[in-house]
């Protein structure tokens, strides 16, 4: 069973892949992608740890359907795809308007993941070699268009893995619905799959025939899922048809106590008030090797003052108990000086 420790991992690799990042950018311009206040939403602190544990091995940026993505690598050599979610309302690329809309209409996106698909049939093809690509094509039936799939296109490899490589998937929210996708697309190669306030898909032959089409497996690899997500909490995505109520289908589903964000975009739904609570439980898990994810949600709940200082508070009493003495307590609502004290203990 995966452990804290990689729920924490995993979510800042989701939150990363909201980052504009590339191969080619040096050290400080990573640093700065990761911090910005749109996109990455990592504090300095959290950004050079970050960077001094994975590595970016090829980032894809936003394609026509909107679908991006950023393999990374770990130390120990773990490949990583996370994937980004629905971009801010003001954003060019398609995810509300295209991807999310097929999500609750007909249960999934579908050409984010034919653009998912293709992509990663790209990076395990060799260098300047061909491969097969699938195309959204509409057709005119003379009763109006049709979106249809065909595999007619060609493109590049981009020979950065083997197909044998194994590697793990993260995403948050419409990221997560493709990370979901991508294990019942390739299921050989994935080793483990992490969604955060992610929807799931419906259980219809259409569903059913779009994955045949390309392929995939007749189901979703359950024992290698697990969804997080903020909770108790107003969502109108998370956990859509279904994903935390069918384990047997999508796998184990984890609440995680977060600070309510109340009813503004994004809200509860947003990566970063995730990827912090986690990184909390991260310390205690740390600290305490016994502890399990429930253990430390009622932890957090008995020492919270207001909803709006859990993690402060909790932090703070993490901080008193090894320093022995009462600290300078961390500013509420202030992400620079929470992962500096928090990130201090490692």
């Amino acid at each position: 069973m995966p452990t804290i420790q990689q729920y924490f991992q995993f979510a800042q690799l989701m939150q990363a892949a909201y980052a504009f990042l590339n191969t080619s950018s040096q050290r400080d311009a990573q640093t700065l992608s990761l911090r910005n206040a749109d996109t990455g939403e990592f504090t300095l602190d959290q950004a050079n740890a970050f960077l001094n544990t994975y590595q970016v091995v090829h980032a894809l940026p936003n394609d026509a359907s909107g679908f991006s993505a950023t393999l990374f690598k770990s130390q120990s050599g773990e490949f990583t795809l996370a994937i980004r979610g629905t971009e801010r309302l003001t954003s060019d690329p398609p995810d509300l308007a295209d991807a999310d809309v097929d999500i609750f209409t007909n249960g999934i996106a579908r050409d984010q993941i034919i653009s998912l698909y293709n992509y990663y049939q790209r990076l395990i093809t060799p260098v300047e070699q061909n491969v097969a690509q699938w195309e959204v094509v509409l057709v005119d039936t003379g009763l109006g268009l049709v979106k249809e799939y065909q595999r007619t296109g060609t493109a590049t490899g981009l020979g950065v893995l083997n197909p044998t490589d194994t590697l793990s998937v993260s995403g948050h929210s419409l990221g997560g619905h493709l990370a979901l996708a991508f294990s019942r697309l390739f299921p050989t190669v994935t080793t483990q799959v992490y969604t955060y306030d992610a929807p799931g898909f419906k259980a219809t032959p259409f569903v059913n025939d779009f994955f045949a089409m390309l392929g995939g497996a007749t189901g979703f690899p359950a024992t290698k899922i697990t969804n997080l997500f903020a909770d108790p909490r107003f969502e109108i995505i998370a956990g859509l048809h279904g994903l935390y109520q069918d384990p047997t289908r999508f796998g184990l589903s984890i609440p995680v106590v977060t600070e309510d964000q109340g009813f503004s975009i994004p809200g509860n739904h947003g990566k970063a008030i995730l990827t912090d609570a986690l990184a909390l439980y991260d310390l205690f898990a740390t600290l305490n090797g016994q502890l399990d994810v429930q253990t430390v949600t009622d932890i957090l709940k008995a020492t919270a003052g207001s909803d709006g200082e859990t993690l402060e508070r909790g932090l703070d009493a993490v901080r008193k108990l090894f320093q022995g003495s009462q600290p300078t307590a961390t500013p509420v609502g202030n992400r620079e000086a929470y992962y500096s004290s928090l990130l201090a203990f490692k």
